[in-house]
């Protein structure tokens, strides 16, 4: 397994002299995980990637006048891929403040999350009224990246959660 924790030195009391010994630090794991943030930071990008890819697909395809859609078909369609873009930057919001700051609930609840944005995806991989070979890999990529994520933060928001047991 990939060790992904760092460690850093943290002075054992803050309020000693500055010519304290070497002895007077403990070292603590930090719990963060950079894999997990490097994840976040890249599916962040794609995300705006996927949103005006898809902005710029569902104009042409209006454009087009070998694609009927039904009425306010594709008007339902693009407001559910600004709620899912919008979902998704509140849950890598969540991911990256649990991740950060180490604390367990905004990282839960980011993981709640990936299950609409996995709903969300799965329509427009699925269910759209025109899917497209364009559709099928950009929404196949999301899923990748919303898998990745919810294993990674699944195994670091389990290290929180021991490091906070062994701590009381």
């Amino acid at each position: 397994m990939i060790e992904s924790h760092l460690l850093y030195q943290v002075a054992r009391n803050p309020s000693s002299n500055m010519q304290s010994s070497h002895h007077d630090h403990q070292y603590e794991q930090m719990l963060s995980s950079l894999p997990l943030q490097m994840v976040i930071y890249f599916d962040g990008w794609y995300n705006t990637t996927w949103f005006w890819t898809n902005l710029f697909l569902y104009a042409w395809k209006a454009r087009r006048t070998s694609y009927y859609y039904p009425p306010s078909a594709m008007e339902w369609e693009v407001v559910i891929m600004i709620l899912l873009i919008l979902l998704n930057g509140f849950r890598l919001s969540l991911a990256t403040r649990g991740n950060k700051t180490e604390e367990l609930s905004p990282l839960v609840w980011s993981m709640g999350l990936i299950v609409p944005a996995l709903v969300g995806h799965v329509f427009f991989l699925c269910l759209q009224t025109y899917v497209l070979q364009i559709d099928v890999v950009l929404n196949s990529l999301s899923l990748t990246f919303l898998s990745t994520e919810f294993i990674l933060s699944g195994y670091i928001g389990y290290t929180f959660y021991i490091s906070l047991i062994m701590k009381h």
